[in-house]
């Protein structure tokens, strides 16, 4: 069985965000993301579209928190109907299997 297929692929990964993320973790926090916890945090991620999983990473860096939580009820930013142009920024997940 392919890996590729235990990801349930709603939206596209924001790839810029994650980017971020990883930076931070990495970096700031001096934590390494494993390739499993990678595997869930996409997961986790491309639930949501690309604008509130930005949110949602924002709010962790922002918080110095060390993980990616469901945004809080009214903290969710407007979405615009077209977010294609972010979709543009989408990754392939395979890189992260």
């Amino acid at each position: 069985m392919n890996n590729l297929s235990l990801i349930t692929k709603v939206h596209p990964l924001n790839k810029e965000a994650y980017e971020e993320w990883r930076e931070f973790r990495q970096k700031e926090k001096r934590i390494k993301i494993g390739p499993i916890a990678e595997k869930k945090q996409v997961k986790f991620l491309t639930q949501y579209s690309p604008i509130i999983q930005a949110h949602i990473i924002d709010t962790s860096i922002a918080n110095s928190y060390q993980g990616l939580f469901p945004p809080k009820p009214g903290s969710i930013p407007q979405q615009p109907q077209d977010y294609s142009a972010l979709a543009a920024g989408a990754v392939d997940l395979r890189e992260f299997i």
